[in-house]
């Protein structure tokens, strides 16, 4: 489960960034972000993560505060997640040892590699098959999938997602959506992920969190936004959208 009280971040210009937000995501709870361009959305994930401090405010992950070593993060693009030049296999081996950072690349036994197989077979996109390829020539739907998987290999309390399909064509950005939402009801982990599509919101996820000018606006229940409409939901928000962030048709 996450919690945040009263959560404030600045960067140093003595103006908050994001201020006074207070929510909860429970265990399992699957929450879409919502918000203009330089609402806080970035920067509320930032400081979830513990790459961002806090200046005031508190943050309990899994009941423990600044349990930051029990977050997992995927981002926007399929490149930053992945290592282009190691393999499928070699990027599942580096996901294993996450926070043992001092500990040698785990060998690729046939016992690991069953390991790693099973989990890529899981996301039904054909990696189990690829595992000795690098991850440069692999698709941008199938890169982020193996983000996907290398973020949650291990247990975590809190997944984030930074706008994972904002770099993919509508086919893979839907199967990506419905591999992190079916990853999110297998691990029980919370899910925060940020979006600039308001159908994505809609369609998916247990809750919507409206983020703007630093603060949350608001938070729709899964049977709040379930009669909603992205009309609906714009209509509902007391922040414009920026340029560049227009709702999907």
């Amino acid at each position: 489960m996450l919690k945040l009280q009263d959560l404030a971040v600045s960067y140093g210009d003595g103006k908050d960034v994001i201020s006074s937000i207070t929510l909860s995501v429970a265990v399992g709870e699957f929450a879409i972000v919502v918000g203009p361009n330089g609402g806080g959305k970035s920067t509320l994930l930032g400081a979830i993560a513990g790459t961002l401090r806090a200046h005031r405010g508190r943050i309990a992950i899994g009941g423990v505060e600044n349990n930051f070593h029990r977050v997992c993060c995927v981002f926007q693009n399929p490149t930053v997640g992945t290592v282009g030049n190691f393999t499928v296999f070699e990027n599942m081996a580096l996901a294993w040892r996450r926070h043992r950072w001092r500990l040698p690349l785990p060998a690729l036994t046939a016992r690991r590699k069953k390991i790693f197989c099973d989990r890529l077979a899981a996301l039904s996109m054909g990696l189990e098959d690829r595992g000795d390829d690098p991850a440069r020539v692999l698709s941008g739907g199938q890169r982020q999938a193996l983000s996907l998987a290398m973020a949650t290999l291990r247990d975590c309390d809190v997944l984030l997602l930074d706008e994972i399909t904002a770099a993919l064509d509508p086919l893979a950005s839907a199967r990506v959506m419905d591999l992190a939402e079916s990853i999110v009801r297998q691990n029980s982990c919370a899910c925060l992920a940020v979006t600039h599509s308001l159908q994505q919101a809609i369609s998916y996820g247990d809750s919507v969190i409206a983020i703007g000018g630093g603060a949350m606006v608001a938070k729709f229940s899964a049977v709040e936004k379930s009669t909603m409409s992205v009309a609906d939901l714009l209509a509902h928000f007391e922040f414009p959208f920026a340029n560049g962030q227009s709702a999907p048709q």
